[in-house]
């Protein structure tokens, strides 16, 4: 995996305050786990309302998590005042999300100054449950 530079040195505590304000996987009782430039983590535990059957988190929320991953992984590389937002993924749903707590790692494949690529990997019982390949639009303030 290639290292990257942030280009705000305050990049993580920026993370952390958008994944607490604005991501569905705070929202839903997921906890930020690591953040390095380009490379995000989120744990999202099982909870009765997010099951699609018995100890099986509902693949709407396994998406949203991983999108969640990707937006935040681009916004470690961006500077301050920057937004993120996704323009397109491609999602692959691999096996069930079982277990006691869906693990997701987003990592920056290509930044750029407009257009970032992201990929993440949702685990669940130590099996892959998920890929997605996401490309975010980076938007500069006026």
């Amino acid at each position: 995996m290639p290292q990257f530079q942030p280009r705000d040195p305050g990049y993580a505590d920026r993370v952390a305050a958008t994944f607490r304000d604005e991501s569905a996987a705070s929202r839903r009782g997921g906890e930020l786990t690591f953040v390095s430039p380009g490379v995000v983590g989120i744990a999202l535990p099982y909870r009765e309302d997010l099951a699609a059957a018995p100890c099986e988190i509902h693949r709407s929320f396994v998406a949203a998590v991983l999108d969640d991953a990707c937006v935040l992984a681009a916004l470690s590389l961006t500077s301050p005042g920057d937004s993120v937002t996704t323009a397109e993924y491609k999602l692959n749903f691999l096996a069930p999300a079982t277990g006691s707590q869906v693990t997701v790692r987003a990592e920056v494949l290509r930044p750029g100054r407009s257009i970032t690529v992201c990929r993440a990997d949702a685990l669940a019982d130590g099996h892959l449950a998920a890929r997605m390949l996401a490309t975010l639009a980076v938007s500069r303030p006026p």
